[in-house]
C-alpha cells in the first residue's frame, strides 16, 4: 500500500490480522483477529475498530480501508468534524441501491432519508465523529445478532445508515473504490478493490454462489464504464 503526498499527514497503520508475517516498522500497529466464518469477518469490523480505540484516539483523523485495495493516488484532505464515504461504484442509482428493508433490523433506513449508497471497503472521518458512528454500529449489530438477523450486505448496510443520517460529510467519488475489471486508460482508478476468489474467502460459500460470482465478476467486466 502507498500513500502520495506523505507531508501532509503523519500517518499510523493499525492492522487487523492473524498473520504471522510482520513488517517491522514503529509506524505499523499490529492486532491479532482470528480467522472466523463468513459474513463475521466483515460484519464485526467495527467491534475490532471498537476495541483498539485507546490506541487510535489520539489521531486527528482515522481511515478505515479494506485489505484487497491499493492506493494509487494522493488522498484528498480530510476535515475535522466531519466524516467521509466513497460513493460505491455499482449502485449509482439509489431507488436500486441495496439498501436494507426489513424494518426489523436496526440498518433499516426509510426510503425518504436515501439520498446515496456507499461503499463499505473505504470511509473514515474526524476521529471523534467516526469513532462514535463505529460505536452505534456495533451497537445495531449486537441486537440485530440477538434477534438472529444478517443485512444482506453486512457492515455496509449499516455504514449506508448512518451516512445518510449524518449531516456533515464529504462524499468522494467512485474513484476511489475502483474495481480491478473496470481499469482502463481514462479510467484507472484513484483506490483500487483488487479481484479477489470469492471461494477462497467465503468459506460457507457453496457451488451455486460461487458460480454467481464468476457470472457477476464477468457481467462487470463487459459493463465496464467509460468514465467516473
Amino acid at each position: 500500500m502507498t500513500f502520495y503526498n506523505k507531508s501532509r499527514y503523519k500517518i499510523s497503520f493499525y492492522i487487523f490480522t492473524d498473520s504471522k508475517g510482520k513488517v517491522n516498522s514503529n509506524k505499523v500497529n499490529y492486532h491479532y483477529w482470528a480467522n472466523v466464518k463468513w459474513p463475521f469477518p466483515t460484519l464485526m469490523r467495527y467491534h475490532k475498530i471498537c476495541e483498539i480505540e485507546k490506541d487510535i484516539q489520539f489521531n486527528d483523523f482515522l481511515m478505515y480501508i479494506d485489505v484487497d485495495m491499493s492506493v494509487r493516488s494522493e488522498l484528498p484532505d480530510f476535515q475535522k468534524n466531519s466524516i467521509f464515504a466513497v460513493e460505491h461504484p455499482g449502485h449509482k442509482k439509489v431507488s436500486k441501491a441495496p439498501f436494507e428493508n426489513n424494518d426489523i433490523s436496526l440498518a433499516f433506513l426509510p426510503k425518504e432519508k436515501r439520498k446515496i449508497y456507499v461503499c463499505g471497503g473505504v470511509q473514515g472521518g474526524d476521529t471523534k465523529e467516526y469513532l462514535n458512528i463505529c460505536k452505534k454500529i456495533k451497537n445495531d449489530i449486537d441486537l440485530d445478532l440477538k434477534n438472529n438477523y444478517i443485512p444482506k450486505w453486512h457492515d455496509e448496510t449499516y455504514w449506508n445508515k448512518y451516512v445518510n443520517l449524518f449531516d456533515k460529510k464529504i462524499i468522494y467519488d467512485r474513484s476511489y473504490c475502483w474495481p480491478e475489471q473496470w481499469i482502463a486508460t481514462n479510467t484507472p482508478g484513484k483506490i483500487v478493490a483488487l479481484s479477489k476468489n470469492h471461494s477462497h474467502f467465503r468459506d460457507n460459500l457453496n457451488v451455486l454462489g460461487s458460480i454467481r460470482f464468476y457470472l457477476s465478476g464477468l457481467l462487470m467486466y463487459l459493463k465496464r464504464p467509460r468514465d467516473y
